[in-house]
């Protein structure tokens, strides 16, 4: 028994001694294995992101981190009832998309969704990141609508506008908004969950009027873009026929 417990403790030194037991780093019940080309440094990153978003919250999550190309495949243990739908698949994607952004400096990020013994279920990509049109922009609160904005928006004008979209929607109503430019173009990005309303006339033309009211506001032409839950653009609404 002796001998044997020996040649134990023998082959489990030669294993770590020559990498084959997993490397990791963990903080606040995330623990994320590193491999495949894929340093410490890079653990740390996303584990220090993690923490800067609040994810570390002492709840346990296994993740794995590999060098893939010019980027990274992560993977990520979902419960085995955790179902991976339409929507649950958008909002991995999202996730892939803030990782490669808050994380990896826009990087590729290829996430896979495994079950408890990391057998993959689906795969996502940080690709059409764009799509996301509040990534990368901070949040500000003017009663019960989030306003995210970009950088070209300065603090006056953007007080200007929440000021604007209190009196228009009422305030009453937690609702997600953006304002952004892009190019001369400013765009004001509301979310619309219901699908109806991206072909109602009633609805189209309020937003109509909210376009030509923010191309006042701002100073340059201003579209309004209808989005999904995810922020994702689905319908655009010019500013026409401002001066009626």
């Amino acid at each position: 028994m002796k001998k044997l417990t020996t040649v134990f403790v023998l082959m489990s030194f030669l294993a770590f001694s020559c990498g084959m037991l997993p490397k990791s780093v963990e903080q606040g019940g995330t623990k994320i294995q590193y491999l495949n080309g894929a340093t410490k440094e890079d653990a740390t990153k996303l584990l220090d992101y993690f923490e800067s978003i609040g994810i570390n919250d002492g709840n346990a999550k296994d993740m794995k981190i590999s060098k893939e190309g010019d980027g990274f495949r992560i993977q990520m243990v979902l419960a085995d009832d955790y179902d991976l739908d339409k929507k649950n698949l958008e909002a991995k994607q999202e996730f892939a998309c803030e990782i490669s952004k808050g994380a990896f400096d826009g990087k590729m990020i290829t996430l896979d969704l495994c079950n408890t013994t990391w057998k993959v279920k689906k795969t996502v990509k940080s690709d059409k990141c764009d799509e996301f049109e509040f990534l990368g922009k901070e949040m500000s609160l003017y009663k019960e609508i989030e306003l995210y904005h970009g950088d070209a928006i300065d603090k006056k004008t953007l007080d200007e506008v929440g000021e604007y979209l209190i009196g228009a929607f009422g305030g009453r109503k937690r609702i997600t908004t953006v304002i952004d430019k892009v190019g001369d173009v400013g765009v004001f990005s509301v979310v619309v969950p219901d699908k109806q309303y991206y072909d109602d006339e009633e609805t189209l033309d309020f937003y109509r009027i909210v376009a030509c009211d923010l191309t006042k506001i701002l100073g340059y032409t201003t579209e309004v873009h209808m989005c999904d839950e995810y922020v994702k653009k689905q319908k655009v609404v010019e500013a026409s026929g401002c001066d009626k």
